[in-house]
């Protein structure tokens, strides 16, 4: 169709449209006018007016308005240019459909009037007259869209309609609900709207087939050529206009709703060509239609490429065991390679190496194996760019630990097996990745602690060292003699087998406390040998004082009482 040819077939459209919508009113307004209820003929003489009637005059007279300045706007259409031709149709649009607003407003105000048992039958009168009017040209207008919809190029494109098909059915599904909420009978409306759905949805679902075929063809383009920009629009082009009768059809399916009619079919059909869950689902012929439509194409694809499938399964299990073999080979090498490695590498650190060369290899095979089955490589490493952006953006915390690990195992402030007291925690070190650490407590309870707690605390290693000081204190009382018992903690440490010679063991008289003369005691040991060490000594120490006639006082207060005499 010529463009001259297109916006005279839009101006006979609009025109043939509102003139059919706005005579019959017009007339009736001019030979008939609409009748003004005065308040005595609604409410008994002695009442005030109800505030219901007033408010039905004024919708009365602003749905009086809006018609005026449709026909008004129809006036000026004719009489203006081209270039603002469609302009005009689209103002006199939204009148028509505010008028249809302002009829549902109407409705509800007679039916409140009615509750109230006030007289309505005037202005149900001219009401009904307006929906039989505006149903009566809406369903002309859809007849001349639906036509002009398939004398277009495009069927998506409405020549001449400035109000979308979907918004047209939706109120003439709302015209006979008014209707209906009046009383009137609209058993041939529902007939004919039950037909027009029917047909519509037929229509729609044809050309969503249509062109998911044409969107998993250009999909397959898409991916032969990632950087085809022409195939990129295609496919975007392809998949609006699909998520546009995706709309339509879900519209369609609202109105097969409203007129209990079976619309399971159609459904399905939506869910699969969006994927999008709706409250249909719930619906039990939905379900179960949904799910033998998937046995039957799995059935058909199984049947047809079962052996290609097979051998691309057992390609892809070949590829996936030949490189959790090779990742294992590449961890013993790579283990081996940083144990006898002169950098000196924590254990930790070790364990970090070897477990990543091995991941790194085995993410290899997965991504050639599923390459082998036919996957495209270069979107999905693009999607986990994109992902792996989104989720750090996210994980902001995770990150933090993420550094946190790097700086730990980079200036080794601990390593595996050292008794460590860092974060509130005392245990000893079992595990660490570049999130977390796992501490063993003493009790042999398992504590993980993120690495950006570790690293912003103060981190004691208390196995870091091979020598350690025990440091203990042993009171004597005052009256015990201090050359004796110096002699005997000397005989005590000196004797015991895991004290070492050097450094040498200090032992002196350290405080004279309130109620003990208090002598430190520090040999030096091995570190694994400290509590054996601690534990001996101390019981040594109760021992020998007993036998020696040393005394261990315990707290105590002298409290002297002076009596005073007093002379009467």
């Amino acid at each position: 169709m010529t463009p001259i040819l297109s916006r005279l077939f839009s101006r006979m459209l609009a025109t043939l449209f509102i003139g059919l919508l706005l005579s019959p009113l017009t007339l009736s307004a001019q030979a008939n006018p609409a009748p003004k209820v005065a308040a005595a003929e609604l409410v008994e003489p002695e009442l005030e007016i109800n505030p219901l009637v007033t408010e039905a005059d004024e919708l009365r007279k602003l749905i009086d308005i809006k018609v005026s300045e449709t026909q008004q706007l129809l006036k000026e259409q004719s009489q203006t240019t081209a270039e603002d031709y469609d302009a005009y149709g689209r103002r006199i649009a939204s009148r028509q459909l505010a008028i249809l607003d302002e009829m549902d407003n109407l409705c509800s105000n007679i039916l409140e009037q009615e509750q109230q048992n006030l007289e309505t039958a005037e202005i149900r009168k001219y009401a009904g007259k307006l929906l039989d009017a505006a149903g009566e040209k809406l369903i002309a207008y859809i007849d001349l869209v639906e036509a002009s919809q398939e004398s277009a190029a495009d069927p998506m494109q409405k020549p001449g309609s400035h109000i979308p098909l979907d918004r047209l059915y939706q109120s003439l599904g709302k015209q006979i609900t008014l209707r209906e909420s009046l009383g009137m009978d609209v058993t041939r409306q529902k007939e004919d709207l039950s037909r027009r759905v029917i047909t519509r949805a037929e229509r729609l679902s044809g050309r969503i087939e249509i062109s998911k075929e044409s969107e998993q063809a250009i999909t397959k383009k898409v991916s032969a050529e990632p950087t085809n920009k022409e195939h990129q629009l295609a496919l975007l082009d392809i998949q609006e206009k699909v998520a546009k009768q995706a709309k339509s059809l879900s519209v369609t399916i609202t109105i097969m709703n409203t007129l209990e009619m079976d619309s399971s079919a159609y459904q399905r059909l939506l869910i699969k060509s969006t994927g999008d869950i709706t409250t249909g689902i719930l619906d039990k012929g939905v379900v179960t239609g949904l799910f033998a439509e998937w046995f039957d194409e799995a059935q058909t694809t199984i049947r047809e490429n079962g052996a290609v499938i097979i051998f691309k399964l057992f390609i892809f299990s070949l590829v996936i065991f030949i490189f959790k073999m090779l990742a294992n080979i590449v961890g013993k090498l790579v283990e081996r390679s940083v144990s006898t490695s002169s950098l000196q590498l924590s254990n930790l650190l070790q364990d970090m190496i070897i477990s990543s060369a091995s991941r790194i290899v085995l993410i290899t095979g997965v991504l050639i194996a599923l390459s082998q089955v036919g996957f495209s490589l270069g979107p999905l490493l693009a999607g986990l760019g994109v992902a792996g952006f989104i989720v750090g953006f996210a994980l902001q915390d995770t990150l933090g630990n993420f550094a946190s690990g790097m700086m730990i195992l980079i200036y080794r402030p601990f390593d595996n097996g050292d008794l460590i007291e860092t974060g509130g925690v005392l245990g000893t070190v079992a595990s660490m990745n570049l999130v977390s650490t796992t501490l063993l407590t003493i009790d042999n309870q398992t504590m993980i602690i993120p690495n950006n707690k570790i690293w912003g605390d103060v981190i004691k290693n208390i196995t870091n060292q091979r020598h350690r000081r025990v440091d203990m204190v042993f009171g004597i009382g005052y009256g015990d003699d201090i050359e004796k018992t110096e002699k005997v903690l000397h005989d005590i440490v000196t004797s015991h087998d895991k004290v070492l010679p050097l450094p040498e063991t200090t032992i002196r008289l350290h405080k004279l406390n309130d109620s003990s003369v208090d002598f430190i005691v520090r040999p030096w040991v091995n570190t694994a040998d400290y509590w054996d060490v601690y534990w001996d000594i101390t019981r040594e120490v109760k021992m020998r004082f007993d036998r020696e006639g040393i005394s261990i006082p315990f707290p105590q207060r002298d409290v002297h009482l002076y009596q005073e005499s007093t002379n009467t």
